[in-house]
């Protein structure tokens, strides 16, 4: 009886305190092709602070897209892009990018991803599949 009284004397608060810190809003949309066919679905999470401190406001948006082909309905690009915007946090507006662009038979073209407004920035590109060419950007900070 006592383990069951300090489990939730410990823990009960601790899920209350977690829980409500920020709130999350999804929506999602899909556009259509005048032939019925799926033309892209957005897909958009905002995370805002469920109290609002003007000292440490902050809003966390994140955006995947996916565009499909008109014909073969198979995927030509998927992107995703982190932006955080406010005082808190990374001192970066965009947190994180990645892109994706797939050929006519579904094969990956070319793969780009950066991370903190572009500070580090990996570029793949392939060539029927494989991969043909690879460049790492690294920008270092001066002290």
């Amino acid at each position: 009886m006592l383990r069951i009284l300090v489990i939730l004397l410990f823990f009960v608060p601790a899920q209350l305190l977690s829980q409500g810190q920020t709130r999350t809003r999804k929506q999602v949309t899909k556009q259509y092709y005048l032939n019925g066919n799926l033309k892209s679905i957005t897909a958009v999470s905002t995370t805002l602070p469920r109290y609002i401190d003007p000292m440490n406001f902050y809003k966390k948006t994140k955006v995947e897209v996916t565009e499909f082909d008109s014909l073969s309905k198979s995927m030509t690009r998927q992107f995703t892009r982190i932006t955080k915007i406010g005082k808190d946090g990374k001192p970066c507006y965009e947190i994180f990018y990645e892109e994706t662009i797939y050929d006519k038979f579904g094969n990956k073209k070319t793969y780009l991803r950066s991370r903190c407004d572009k500070q580090r920035s990996k570029f793949i590109q392939y060539k029927e599949g494989r991969v043909e060419f690879i460049q790492i950007h690294k920008r270092r900070k001066r002290k």
